[in-house]
């Protein structure tokens, strides 16, 4: 008969309601000896094995279901420390009897907790916690304690062994993930580390004694749960554990994230080739290093039966996860409301009521002076989404006569490093001598005044041609924010080695060429690294 150990009952914010057992008192009282891996203290809390394993110890109130016999119905028991380490039943309606005579079949799961396991006859459905370094402030364990889904099984228990001592001996239904944060720029314990892309929930069959991943459920994000450093890491390591069930994370998917390392950010890695597997009873290590601006993993080969290790694999990089400073105000986004037509975005953003409102995140069009009084943008969609559209008469274009303005007020992460701005563009049939968008990025304090910085792209940057008429182009662009113009972008004196913080700045697009039509679309300015920047210069 299977078997399958259960969470701690008594934990806060534990649910642990369920039909009371109907107990024949007759007889003597069961006793219970839980040990998981042949280990006599071996649950909760995870004690690292010179040999390289992951031992797990029992914590006080921790409670587990037991089932007696065929009997569908689940008995709670709970580990009581101050009772010289005895598992006692939570009420007398959930003592299990023995008598003379007779011979016993058990099994049993933990936790005893309804928000992460549940029992329909046999078959247990369990779901690891999304937060694993929450924690339970009765019982003290953690989220990633909760999560360590245990099952046991015993048959044959005649008489005396069930008085003198029932032996449940629990596997891990689950694996472990033990991630070591580490490198030179790593000044600070992150603010967290998460498995990405997980498969949260399995389900137990206690009579086959088999664990079955449920690839229906939605991926999810895991919040590893930081651990007091073992003996022998050194200072500046970080340690993070998560449970998850058995699952391959599949090549091209973001593996692992981790926020918050000194003034470097957050970083994202994603699988090697061979993709990642998690394996029942074994822990994955993975040790990420951060330093010199770079980023990689490790899969050094590391059972409960203690935590096995699980084989090595070939370590893969990682890079520092990109920010769009346009998130959430991107052309698809736009209303009619919030595309603004403006007076003059020379020396501050105007609408054409005059109304000052430069201390607004916007998309706008700026037009400014007679010559190109016919000169429109309109919202429009097709079947390939939300763009704007420029058109009419056309005098002369410049940052300081007509563009269309991305204006973002207060970014966060934005300042001096390398960037790289993505667009698509559109012209019409008429324009046989348009040339790619000509595009400034200015910055500003917060007052709009006109010492701003004109933000250069590399110097011997080719114009890129456009697709046929009516077809989308993509244009890439890159930026290095460490030197500007002190005025106009072509005038102005170049200041390399900038170190500014700025209220808002501006992105201006305006066409090149003979125009009749542009239409524009799919916009987005991210923070790259120096490699990408001077691979993309090299190759220009």
């Amino acid at each position: 008969m299977a078997a399958f150990a259960a969470a701690a009952a008594i934990a806060a914010g534990c649910n642990t309601e369920k039909a009371m057992p109907e107990t024949d008192m007759n007889g003597v009282p069961v006793r219970f000896d839980m040990t998981v891996g042949g280990m006599p203290v071996s649950k909760t809390m995870t004690d690292d094995g010179t040999d390289g394993s992951r031992a797990v110890t029992w914590r006080d109130g921790d409670a587990v279901g037991i089932f007696a016999g065929d009997e569908a119905v689940v008995h709670q028991y709970v580990y009581d420390v101050q009772g010289d380490g005895v598992w006692k039943e939570a009420s007398a309606e959930d003592a299990i009897y023995a008598a003379a005579g007779q011979v016993y079949d058990f099994s049993a799961y933990y936790p005893y907790c309804t928000d992460i396991v549940t029992a329909d006859g046999f078959i247990l459905t369990a779901t690891v916690l999304a937060d694993q370094n929450s924690r339970y402030a009765e019982t003290g364990n953690s989220g990633y304690d909760m999560s360590d889904v245990l099952y046991a099984s015993v048959t044959g228990v005649d008489y005396d062994q069930a008085v003198s001592g029932v032996g449940l001996d629990y596997s891990h239904a689950f694996a472990m993930v033990e991630v070591l944060v580490s490198g030179s720029d790593v000044v600070n314990a992150p603010e967290a580390v998460r498995l990405r892309n997980v498969k949260p929930t399995a389900t137990v069959d206690m009579m086959s004694r088999t664990v079955t991943l449920d690839e229906a459920a939605v991926s999810t994000d895991i919040r590893m749960c930081a651990i007091a450093a073992p003996e022998g890491v050194a200072e500046g390591r970080y340690l993070y554990r998560a449970i998850v069930p058995a699952q391959t994370v599949a090549a091209g998917n973001t593996l692992l994230e981790i926020d918050g390392i000194g003034d470097v950010g957050t970083y994202v890695f994603r699988t090697p080739a061979s993709g990642v597997t998690y394996e029942q009873g074994r822990y994955r290590r993975i040790e990420a290093t951060v330093g010199e601006g770079k980023a990689s993993l490790t899969f050094p080969s590391g059972s409960i039966d203690s935590w096995e290790p699980s084989e090595e694999l070939d370590p893969v990089p990682g890079e520092e996860k990109t920010v769009d400073l346009m998130d959430g105000y991107g052309i698809e986004d736009l209303t009619a409301e919030t595309f603004m037509q403006v007076a003059n975005a020379a020396s501050s953003l105007y609408d054409p009521n005059g109304a000052y409102y430069v201390d607004k995140t916007c998309w706008a069009f700026s037009k400014y002076g007679s010559d190109n009084a016919d000169i429109s943008a309109t919202l429009e969609s097709g079947q390939d989404g939300q763009y704007i559209s420029i058109s009419g008469t056309f005098g002369s274009f410049s940052y300081y006569r007509s563009a269309l303005v991305y204006h973002c007020v207060s970014p966060e992460n934005f300042g001096t490093g390398y960037y790289r701005l993505v667009f698509k563009a559109r012209k019409s049939a008429e324009d046989t001598q348009m040339q790619q968008p000509q595009v400034f990025i200015r910055t500003a304090d917060s007052d709009y005044a006109q010492n701003g910085l004109f933000i250069l792209g590399p110097e011997d940057e080719p114009k890129q041609g456009f697709a046929p008429t009516d077809e989308w182009t993509e244009f890439k662009m890159y930026f290095n924010f460490n030197r500007a113009r002190d005025s106009a972008y072509d005038s102005g004196n170049l200041v390399e080695n900038v170190d500014f913080e700025y209220g808002c700045f501006d992105v201006a697009f305006f066409p090149v060429g003979a125009v009749n039509a542009l239409d524009i679309k799919g916009a987005s300015l991210v923070k790259i690294t120096e490699d990408e920047f001077n691979a993309a210069a090299g190759a220009l």
